[in-house]
Order: C-alpha cells, then structure tokens, then sequence
C-alpha cells in the first residue's frame, strides 16, 4: 500500500517539476530582452535634443519639397491632359474636313466627266468643216523651184523671181539673218539688227528651213565689192532668190545686174535699175538732231484685227436655177451655210441683200455684193 502511494506521488511531482522548469526558462529570457530593451532606451536618452532638432527640420524640408514636386506634376498632368484634348478636338475636327472636301472632290470630278462627255458629244455631232493645212517642207533640191532661168534679172516680179515653194501657209514664214560684218556697219546698227535676230519669232537658224535669206550690208562697200561679197555667200543658190538685200549705205547703189533675182531695200535707187513691184524703198534715217524716227509717234495699225474670220454678204443676180452657173452657185452656198452651222461668232455669210438694187455693171447669173 505504501509503494502505491509512493509511485502514485512520483508521478505527480515529475509534472510538476516539469512546469516549473519551464516557467522559469521562460522568466529568464523575458527579463534578458527587457534588459535589452532598457539598453537602446538609454542611447536614445543619450542623444542630444539639438540633433533631434534638425532631423526634424530636415523631415520638414523633404516633406515639403515633395508636396511642391507633387503640385508641379498635377498642374503638369492636367495641363497635358487639356493639350491631348485639344488635339483630339483638332483631329476630329480635320477629320470632318476632310470628309467634307473629300466629298466636294468627288463632286467637282463628276462634274469635269460630265462636262468631258458632253464637250464629246459636241464634237462628234458638229465636226468641224475647217481643217488647218498641212505643213509642206522645203524641197531640197532648189532647182526644182519652178522659176524660169534668165540670164538678167531685168524685170523681176514676186511671180518669176521669188519661190513660194519656200514659203508655205503653215511654215510660219521663217527668216534667216546672215551674220552682219561688224567692220563694215555702224555699231548701232550691227546692234540692232543682232537683237532682232535673237529676239523675233520668226528667225531661225537652219537656212535651209529658212523662207527668205536676209543680208545687211553697209557703207564701207563700194558696187563692185558688194557684188562680189554677194556672189560668196553661202547660200545664194547662183541667182540670189528668196534673199532680202538690206543695204544701208547712203552712197553705195546697189544695180540690178548686181543683185540678180534678189530683193533689194535702200534709200536710193536708179529709175532704170529700180523694179517696181519687187524692190523695196526705205526711209531716210533719221537725222543727228532726231531722237527717235517719226513712225514711232504714229497710232498701232498691226496687227490687223477682225471680228469675223470669213464673211461675205451678197446676192445672185437673176436666181434662176436653169442655168449650170446657177446650180453651182446653189451648191456653193449649200455648203457655205453648212459650214457656218455653228460657227456663227466666226463665219458671217449673208446670200440675200436686205436693200437689194439692180446693178446693171453685174452680168446675170454673177454675184453682187450687198450695200
């Protein structure tokens, strides 16, 4: 009974002692981080207030600092904020435009079709009767000129001396200048005679395209060297056809054996080498005390200017359709008014006279003209 109880006391007193073991361990290491803890109190007590001081003006400074940074970046945010949605505004804004003139393009294009379709379905129903001629070359070889060969050219007129075959409608008359010989004319007048050979529309410089041939003489030639000086040039083809002499000597007198079928203008000629209808007479020059020459005063007469490019206006005498003259007329005027279809602001043709007389000068069966 005795052992019972013994074992029975061992056996509590062993958790017991347990606890308190325990406890105690426990006790201990509480009181070592509380001595810790005292420890890092007392070095903060060590410290002295003036230290804490600035630590805490510093705090301050950097709290305010980044309150500023932080007002910066919000106006900063906002002011980029309204810059984005201006542009926004801006885009939707072009976007409108352009749309708008997308669509006025679109517009204007179906309107040049239109106006391209109808321009065609004019053309295609008033086809124009006039046609502009077709351009003719220079013939090469010169002989074949149609000009009968004279031993003088004594009587020369534009019809036997000068080859139109040079000169078509749509060459556009062109004009070769020989190089003026500056030692032997004023130096005013080589001047202006190289102004207008590299100014005018109508030079060239292909003398064998060229319609007429111009050459400059002077004073400083005496006949005999003239023609002389005329025999070499280049291209005076053994008669001087098409070539223009522009002598502007006062006393040199170019004669007709000189200058062969050359066109001749100077201020003087001889009655018996001067050909009327072919040569041409210039004015005098004007005089030192001149300071310009008297035509430049005078009113423009060139170019001529018409309100019509072909008109006509009068009546058949007779109107009978018998004869064979009469039916042709018919035809011609047939054709004439159809022509004119159209054309109203160009071509003027009036076949009855309003006020119409008979004239007993006009043939029956001829035309008289109105007014």
């Amino acid at each position: 009974m005795s052992m019972l109880l013994g074992l029975l006391l061992l056996v509590l007193s062993v958790p017991l002692f347990i606890n308190y073991y325990i406890f105690g361990y426990l006790g201990n290491a509480d009181s070592s981080e509380d001595i810790h803890k005292r420890i890092q109190l007392d070095d903060i007590h060590v410290l002295e207030v003036k230290d804490l001081k600035l630590r805490i003006e510093e705090f301050l400074r950097i709290k305010t600092s980044v309150s500023t940074e932080l007002r910066d970046l919000e106006r900063r945010r906002q002011e980029l904020q309204a810059e984005i949605s201006g542009l926004v505004q801006s885009v939707e804004d072009s976007k409108r435009k352009y749309t708008q003139n997308r669509l006025q393009l679109d517009r204007i294009e179906l309107s040049l079709k239109q106006a391209a379709y109808a321009q065609a379905e004019l053309e295609q129903r008033n086809v124009p009767l006039l046609r502009p001629p077709l351009a003719l070359s220079v013939a090469a070889d010169d002989a074949l000129s149609g000009l009968q060969a004279q031993s003088r050219a004594h009587g020369c007129r534009m019809h036997s001396c000068f080859d139109y075959s040079r000169c078509s409608l749509t060459s556009g008359f062109p004009i070769f200048f020989y190089p003026p010989d500056d030692s032997r004319l004023d130096p005013n007048v080589g001047a202006s005679v190289g102004e207008i050979s590299s100014t005018n529309i109508h030079v060239t410089f292909d003398p064998s395209a060229a319609c007429i041939h111009v050459v400059v003489i002077g004073g400083g030639l005496g006949a005999d060297a003239a023609c002389d000086y005329l025999r070499r040039l280049p291209h005076w083809n053994g008669d001087g056809r098409n070539h223009v002499i522009l002598n502007l000597g006062k006393s040199a007198e170019l004669r007709e054996t000189d200058t062969q079928r050359a066109l001749v203008a100077q201020i003087n000629f001889a009655a018996a080498d001067f050909r009327r209808g072919f040569d041409l007479v210039l004015p005098p020059p004007p005089l030192d005390g001149e300071a310009e020459p008297p035509w430049s005063t005078t009113a423009l007469v060139t170019p001529a200017r018409r309100k019509y490019l072909i008109s006509f206006e009068g009546q058949l005498r007779g109107g009978s359709n018998v004869t064979l003259a009469a039916r042709e007329n018919n035809v011609v005027v047939g054709a004439l008014r159809k022509m004119s279809a159209g054309y109203e602001s160009q071509l003027r043709f009036v076949f009855v006279c309003a006020h119409a007389e008979e004239d007993s000068a006009t043939p029956s069966d001829d035309w008289s003209l109105c007014g």
